[in-house]
């Protein structure tokens, strides 16, 4: 582990740092902030898919008109796709706080680790989000309300006063927008440090908000400086990302007289644009968390705080270190199995096979013959991209539409979803069988005796069947709990000296 370098920085030590850490770990960051864009990119291919089947209905003169059926579909897609790409996307800042921090204090990280991290301080995040959301808002529609109804007065008593009255009351209005704006940018500078704060002191939204207060007083000029800055390398990535589409985009739309462009553009559109921002997403959390980390030193005598727990952590571990445990090994990791169900849906089952790769290294170490595999994973999901691919095509492709019956693509997503839960079915039979095995082996052990604990309990085929990844993982978790248990001492009787 990398000692780490706690000391003030200047303005621009603060931005190398930025960059440096981004660079060193760039797969890190940008594989964090990936989820929220893949989300949003599914939901956006899957809503062009949705218009362009519910948008056709012909008006009087032969125009296209929008049914209601598209207008339900549309406001419903757009409110569900909001939520979640908000949910996804306050769980991503999250991670990056973390790993972050980690990558600071010189510890090693992962992404899988960053979200598993976020896991226990989910709601007290969204509320904070949610707080300062509100909050911003507010202090907006105040601003504007407090310009909006004295020029509306004005606007009813003036009548016909002439030109000078209107360009006064648009001055007025403007300013009023403008303030409200400023007002925005400064609740915003101020939070600046919130999500720092609440995840890495514990605190809650409220005691967060305050804390970024104290923190960012008179270093608000730092925050803005940061913010412009990445918002700057953020748009500018975006330019080169999405440019080409967005002239193609409107090129054809004026080429064809208003009417939508190929499919193939806005796709492209879609895709550029989030790969932009997983790329420059994490550039500004990476900044305002170095800036905490900064603010504190120079505040709060960080640095020496964490110099003092070192030496208060060195002197009992070298007065009697204790002895290593033995490794569990990557196999037994616990998770709770709530999530794993929710996760399932969210992702329309496919977390499921994701489940079998993320424990295979771990399955194969233990005392068992048999061994997961790629090759059945990898089939999986081609078979299902292949799914998606063909429906999105058919929902999208009056040609292929009227070629296929939906007959065929029924016929063909039915046999894709037999072969994958049958190859998933057959996997899950295969992890019982590996944990049989290895609890049958340790129960001729030293520690027979808890193993047998577990062994008393057996693997149940039946929920194995019906429930499959969601019940392996509970009989993991109490293998684990097994496994963290210690031998009780040895009782050795004392006699007294003759």
């Amino acid at each position: 582990m990398d000692s780490p370098d706690l000391r003030p920085l200047s303005f621009g030590e603060l931005l190398d740092r930025t960059f440096t850490n981004y660079r060193r770990h760039f797969w890190l960051f940008v594989g964090i902030m990936a989820l929220p864009q893949a989300l949003i990119i599914t939901l956006s291919v899957i809503s062009q898919g949705a218009q362009a089947r519910l948008m056709p209905i012909q008006g009087g003169n032969g125009a296209a008109l929008p049914g209601a059926g598209y207008f339900v579909a549309f406001i419903g897609g757009s409110i569900v796709a909001m939520l979640a790409y908000f949910v996804l996307y306050s769980v991503a800042l999250g991670a990056t706080t973390f790993a972050v921090s980690e990558i600071h204090m010189g510890r090693p990280f992962t992404a899988r680790a960053a979200y598993r991290r976020v896991r226990g301080c989910f709601w007290r995040l969204l509320d904070l989000i949610v707080t300062v959301g509100v909050r911003a808002i507010l202090a907006f529609f105040l601003v504007g309300m407090g310009t909006f109804v004295p020029v509306g007065l004005m606007g009813a008593f003036a009548g016909s006063l002439g030109g000078a009255t209107a360009a006064l009351l648009g001055i007025i209005t403007l300013v009023g927008v403008l303030g409200g704006m400023v007002l925005v940018l400064w609740f915003f500078l101020r939070y600046g440090c919130s999500v720092p704060a609440l995840l890495l002191e514990n605190l809650k939204a409220r005691a967060a908000i305050k804390r970024s207060v104290t923190l960012t007083k008179g270093n608000v000029g730092r925050v803005f400086l940061i913010t412009v800055l990445m918002s700057l390398v953020s748009y500018a990535v975006a330019l080169v990302l999405e440019g080409p589409f967005l002239v193609v985009f409107f090129w054809k739309t004026i080429k064809r007289h208003g009417q939508p462009p190929p499919f193939w553009i806005t796709l492209g559109l879609n895709v550029s644009g989030g790969l932009g921002h997983a790329l420059t997403g994490p550039l500004l959390m990476i900044g305002l968390v170095l800036l905490y980390y900064d603010i504190r030193v120079r505040k709060e005598g960080f640095d020496l705080q964490i110099m003092m727990t070192a030496l208060d952590k060195e002197a009992p571990l070298a007065a009697a270190a204790p002895a290593p445990r033995p490794a569990t090994g990557p196999a037994l990791q616990k998770k709770n199995v709530a999530p794993l169900v929710a996760l399932t849906i969210l992702t329309l089952g496919l977390y499921y096979p994701i489940w079998f790769l993320q424990g295979r290294s771990g399955v194969n170490s233990l005392k068992a013959g048999g061994k997961l595999g790629r090759g059945v994973f990898v089939l999986v999901f081609v078979l299902w991209f292949l799914a998606l691919v063909l429906n999105a095509v058919w929902t999208t492709s009056d040609d292929l539409s009227a070629r296929l019956s939906p007959i065929w693509l029924l016929a063909f997503d039915a046999l894709a979803a037999l072969v994958v839960g049958v190859l998933l079915l057959i996997q899950a039979f295969k992890v019982r069988r590996i944990l049989e095995t290895h609890v049958a082996g340790s129960a001729s052990g030293p520690f027979a005796g808890s193993i047998a604990l577990l062994g008393s309990s057996s693997f149940s085929g039946l929920a194995t069947f019906f429930f499959g990844i969601f019940y392996l993982q509970h009989k993991i978790n109490e293998m684990a709990d097994v496994g963290q248990q210690s031998p009780p001492a040895l009782e050795t009787d004392v006699l007294p000296a003759i």
